[in-house]
């Protein structure tokens, strides 16, 4: 009706608007919590509203332990439209001991494809915040494994790439978990973010 395109809807991400509006009509637009982002329909996808890129950060830490199955970041990932292409970069914030080691990866939906062009991490050191050289890591994968020390030092992931969505769109998501299965608890820490942009 005519005030529902008039006001701005609030929803927890994306699935929670998809199923408060099955069928939206050009024009309406909506906040989305996850990715503290305001898009608006244009007819055939949501997109952001006004361009330019948009921001993802934690804000809390997130924890696993005994698991070394690629689980969604509960807020690193953002909804990808259909036959988009995105720019994309982002810092990860992340503490484990070296028992458990850390994996991560980025994946989207579909047949959608993720390039990544560099990755470098950094081993600050045991709770401390000195920076120390910042390591280049292949770009062939997606995934990398860190050689933490028995200390638990906080280490800090770069990467820049791009994410070519497929013609039906959908999640772009974070992932991470240990690589080998402790019971000591692996996590992402608040200050970690993810950046994309629309390019095409």
């Amino acid at each position: 009706g005519y005030v529902q395109e008039q006001v701005v809807g609030v929803f927890a991400d994306s699935s929670a608007r998809s199923t408060a509006i099955s069928s939206p009509s050009e024009g309406m637009v909506s906040w989305l919590n996850d990715s503290n982002s305001l898009q608006a329909y244009d007819g055939s996808s949501w997109a952001a509203v006004g361009g330019g890129a948009t921001l993802v950060g934690k804000t809390s830490a997130e924890t696993v332990n005994n698991s070394t199955t690629l689980q969604d970041d509960d807020t690193l990932k953002f909804t990808g439209a259909a036959d988009t292409n995105y720019a994309i970069m982002g810092v990860f914030r992340y503490q484990s001991i070296e028992s458990a080691d850390f994996k991560w990866a980025i994946t989207a939906a579909g047949t959608s494809t993720v390039d990544l062009g560099v990755v470098y991490y950094n081993i600050a050191g045991s709770g401390t915040t000195t920076n120390a050289a910042w390591t280049f890591l292949p770009e062939d994968t997606g995934v990398s494994t860190l050689g933490f020390g028995a200390t638990a030092p906080y280490v800090a992931s770069f990467f820049m790439g791009t994410v070519l969505m497929d013609g039906s769109g959908g999640e772009v998501a974070v992932q991470w978990a240990q690589h080998a299965a402790v019971s000591s608890n692996t996590q992402m820490l608040p200050g970690a973010w993810i950046r994309y942009e629309e390019i095409s």
